[in-house]
């Protein structure tokens, strides 16, 4: 995804790399380009999700690999009813987000 056409708040593609290194985005590069979840802007896709860099700060407790966050949020989990922790962060509940993320982090 495109993010500079799609988050009004960022100008160019240094500010995405800069926000990636600062932990306020999740991408990976992929080939020749850079990957960004969608889970991680709002539903009309003009900004980040609020509490994004808390629950990404969270992730990276868990793991430090991109991808491998992606695929972890991602995953429907049983105890969730099927639901995902993208799921849950769409519909705004970050601090539960958080807290499972940081359960996880001490079982492993």
């Amino acid at each position: 995804m495109e993010v500079v056409a799609l988050a009004a708040s960022i100008a160019d593609r240094k500010e995405v790399d800069r926000m990636r290194q600062r932990g306020q985005l999740l991408g990976w590069r992929w080939a020749a380009q850079s990957l960004h979840p969608d889970w991680q802007f709002g539903a009309r896709h003009r900004e980040t999700q609020p509490g994004l860099a808390t629950a990404l700060a969270a992730l990276r407790e868990v793991t430090p690999d991109a991808e491998a966050v992606d695929a972890l949020t991602g995953a429907a989990c049983d105890d969730l009813g099927g639901r995902s922790l993208t799921d849950l962060f769409a519909a705004g509940r970050v601090e539960t987000v958080v807290r499972l993320i940081a359960s996880t982090a001490e079982k492993s």
